[in-house]
């Protein structure tokens, strides 16, 4: 995973309450940010693949356990997203906040593409329907929302690296 898991622990724990207490207060309409997903893509461009995929996975189980969602269905698609991601890491070198931008803003859609389609495979009733000006919202959102994470992530992954140097 990581070299500093109490950094991992401490980023899970404190987006997962973000994610449950926050989120839902600073939704636009029917648009509300996806936190989990947003530390995600950051956190597996810093951390790489490996670290990424066991974000999104536990993540995504505490998302599903802790909302009304599918229970495995959250947690797959946030461990592939963070595999996928990660390995981002190793062809694009970058620092700037715009790249997360827009890697969040594309994840986002596939995210939620991929979210519809396993509920429609699953036939799970009672969801939500696909609706693009939503899933354009939503993507949005979080990308502008990635000003505010990704240099708390960013600050949290290099003060593991200094650790982990001394």
């Amino acid at each position: 995973m990581g070299r500093n898991r109490w950094a991992f622990i401490f980023v899970l724990l404190v987006t997962m309450l973000l994610e449950l207490a926050v989120a839902p207060e600073i939704a636009l309409g029917s648009v509300r940010p996806d936190i989990l997903l947003v530390v995600l893509v950051c956190w597996a461009l810093l951390e790489g693949s490996r670290s990424g995929a066991i974000l999104g996975f536990w993540g995504g189980l505490m998302e599903g356990i802790f909302t009304t969602t599918a229970l495995g269905v959250t947690a797959f698609i946030k461990t592939v997203a963070g595999y996928v991601v990660g390995e981002l890491r190793r062809r694009v070198v970058t620092r700037t906040v715009l790249w997360p931008m827009a890697v969040v803003f594309l994840v986002s859609i596939l995210h939620e593409v991929a979210k519809f389609g396993l509920w429609s495979m699953l036939g799970l009733e009672g969801r939500p329907s696909f609706r693009l000006g939503v899933v354009a919202g939503f993507a949005l959102y979080n990308s502008l929302f990635t000003l505010l994470v990704y240099p708390v992530v960013l600050r949290v992954a290099q003060r593991e690296e200094e650790t982990f140097m001394f």
